[in-house]
């Protein structure tokens, strides 16, 4: 007891262990996001068939350490108590479809496909921690499958509860699932077991109410992005665009900052990186040409922090680099002035296309109309919808606000995706961002 007070005058009182493990886990993502640039560099440099099939071996293990750190992180949420079931009533479909724009272009370009049956039923659950379940079992089984394959995702009726079923030929999984399956299910008190022989995996979600099964069709594949602003074609990296070929990269993480200093230079940009906001400060170049590209986290002044400073001065196209999911950091990064976000751990493929995205915009009034069109065509209570999503409300919050039941909540929203022409919250906010 006497070195524990004794430890706690010194260096202050002794962090929680779901503290630490929190930031192992964020000091770990640091290097593994560094690999992945670093990876996507020599893809571009591969020259035989060799070298290539030795990248995409080397893509699977960084994906794989990816996905055990985001296992880690979530289980390290659920034991700290800072996620803790929300118990409501919500439509199956809701989550199915959700779960359908996740995966079905992944399974595509594997040459797979992903099957979705609906169900007009409404469950009991916590709609966030369920989704999270589901979308575990589905890549569970995708990496259980060998070679192309056929993933059928469905339900069906049992008694008072709703079986949601992981199904394909070809795939072969572990009793129980993975950790973090196993996690989300005692959790929620959904046990998940192996179903057809091992070819599948099954959770049973209790009924909200006695209603008649309803199935729709199958669900078909996934339909070409809509293109906001009819023939407003993309331009390549290699041609100009924003009258400047710089990007200023500010970033405390120096090991980051070189694997995007030899990727963009790959791709013909020339690259000035600042280790700090105060760095870009004292050292901030003339005129108004290049993109800057700053994390929105960093020691001392944020990014954030520094959009607001130079937001009068230097209207620069800025991209925001933001903790993966966090829908509340990237609204703040856009009110700061970013025109793009990317969300960590960031893949090249990812990089590129966010300054893509902002050197293909020859004409911001242009793009600006094309998208507050759309968002005028919502109708009141979706802009309502819209703006509480995209503060980071969920479901249950915004029908207690709006007066309104949970699934009219789900229902708008999917309404305000389909008229976006988006799949995802991430797209959305590009659109909320553009028409502002």
């Amino acid at each position: 007891m006497h070195n524990t007070e004794c430890g706690q005058r010194r260096c202050g009182p002794i962090p929680a262990y779901s503290d630490l493990v929190a930031a192992t886990i964020h000091d770990l993502r640091q290097p593994l996001q560094t690999s992945g640039l670093l990876r996507g560099l020599l893809a571009i440099r591969a020259a035989d068939e060799q070298a290539t099939a030795l990248l995409s071996r080397l893509d699977d293990a960084l994906t794989s350490m990816s996905e055990i750190l985001e296992t880690l992180s979530g289980i390290n949420q659920i034991e700290s108590g800072t996620v803790r079931p929300d118990i409501t009533d919500f439509r199956a479909d809701a989550l199915l479809n959700r779960l359908w724009a996740d995966f079905a272009t992944a399974t595509q370009t594997k040459g797979s496909a992903l099957r979705v049956v609906l169900s007009s039923l409404s469950i009991r659950s916590d709609s966030g921690l369920l989704l999270r379940l589901l979308r575990e079992m589905v890549a569970t089984a995708m990496k259980g499958a060998e070679g192309p394959h056929k993933l059928l995702l469905g339900c069906r009726r049992r008694g008072g509860m709703l079986r949601i079923e992981v199904l394909g030929r070809g795939i072969a999984v572990e009793a129980n699932g993975s950790v973090m399956i196993r996690y989300l299910g005692h959790l929620l008190g959904h046990p998940v077991r192996a179903v057809s022989s091992g070819h599948g995996l099954a959770v049973d979600v209790p009924l909200a109410r006695e209603e008649t099964t309803e199935r729709l069709p199958l669900r078909p594949s996934p339909e070409e992005p809509a293109s906001l602003g009819a023939g407003h074609a993309a331009m390549s990296l290699s041609e100009p665009g924003l009258g400047g070929r710089t990007v200023y990269v500010v970033d405390d993480d120096r090991a980051l900052c070189d694997a995007m200093r030899d990727l963009l230079v790959e791709h013909g940009w020339e690259v000035e990186i600042s280790p700090s906001a105060e760095a870009f400060l004292e050292t901030e170049p003339p005129g108004h040409e290049g993109v800057l590209l700053v994390d929105a986290v960093m020691p001392g002044m944020g990014g954030l922090e520094l959009l607001r400073r130079i937001r009068s001065r230097r209207p620069l196209p800025a991209i925001v680099m933001t903790g993966h999911g966090d829908i509340a950091m990237a609204v703040d990064a856009m009110k700061a002035g970013a025109r793009d976000f990317i969300e960590k751990p960031i893949r090249c493929e990812d990089l590129l296309a966010a300054i893509d995205r902002i050197q293909g915009a020859t004409s911001p009034s242009a793009h600006h109309v094309a998208t507050a069109t759309i968002i005028a065509g919502l109708t009141a209570r979706e802009r309502q919808v819209m703006e509480l999503v995209l503060a980071g409300h969920p479901s249950k919050r915004i029908a207690h606000e709006l007066g309104i039941s949970q699934r009219t909540v789900e229902s708008h929203r999917a309404a305000v995706m389909k008229k976006a022409g988006v799949k995802s919250l991430a797209a959305l906010i590009r659109v909320a961002l553009a028409s502002a």
